[in-house]
């Protein structure tokens, strides 16, 4: 019973509230990363004035082609994505994702430390690479 408690204080100590609508995995190329840093304090702001904390980061208006502004898809589209000389297909880089204000931040640092080479895309795994 003692354990319990103590994990259950631990868990409501927590300053940030679990976002569980948030996208752990971000999937960029340099131009959407490039916007993304352009637009950080933008995204930053949103997320910190959020009452759940997150904010949508919405790439479409970044010049992504018509093929990558999907937004949020639970499935690929069948037949969608360009052929790659390999005959394997590649699916087009979603437009739209969902970050809590932990995330923005770490994002940018990974991104500042990554350099400005991400073509033709970089995954980047929040929960893995945002640890404490």
């Amino acid at each position: 019973m003692g354990a319990m408690l103590a994990v259950m204080s631990a868990l409501s100590v927590r300053a940030d509230p679990i976002c569980y609508v948030c996208d752990e995995v971000v999937e960029l190329n340099t131009a959407l990363a490039s916007c993304f840093q352009q637009s950080y304090d933008k995204i930053l702001a949103t997320a910190r004035s959020s009452p759940a904390s997150r904010a949508e980061v919405n790439f479409s208006a970044c010049g992504a082609s018509d093929e990558e502004k999907r937004g949020i898809d639970s499935m690929p589209l069948l037949g969608s994505g360009e052929q790659k000389k390999d005959g394997a297909k590649q699916v087009a880089l979603r437009s739209v994702y969902i970050l809590d204000t932990a995330s923005i931040v770490c994002l940018r640092r990974l991104l500042d430390a990554q350099g400005n080479n991400l073509d033709p895309r970089r995954s980047f795994d929040l929960q893995e690479e945002c640890q404490p």
